[in-house]
């Protein structure tokens, strides 16, 4: 989808690394791409192939059900949601960034 920061996000994905993502990733991709088919930013066709090419990406996924608990513990420590706080449980949990 194009963003301001697409071009830089795409030349992060061809650098050679692993890429961990908690399962939600998907979710909130999928609901991104909704509201720009209901802003009419995206046709409806459009939008379904989005969808269907984030299952095909490189990056492997946590269940969030195994996040959650830390999750909640940064999100009431940090002001953050706890959706945004699963990311940052996963990358504590697995010493990385």
């Amino acid at each position: 989808m194009p963003e301001v920061h697409s071009e830089a996000a795409r030349r992060l994905l061809r650098l050679p690394h692993d890429y961990v993502a908690p399962d939600l990733l998907f979710a909130e991709t999928a609901n991104v791409v909704w509201k720009k088919i209901r802003r009419g930013e995206l046709s409806p066709a459009h939008g379904q192939q989005l969808v269907s090419d984030i299952s095909g990406i490189a990056v492997d996924s946590v269940p969030s059900r195994l996040l959650a608990e830390d999750a909640h513990a940064l999100a009431n420590a940090t002001g953050r949601t706890v959706h945004d706080s699963l990311y940052l449980a996963l990358a504590v949990r697995l010493k990385t960034r």
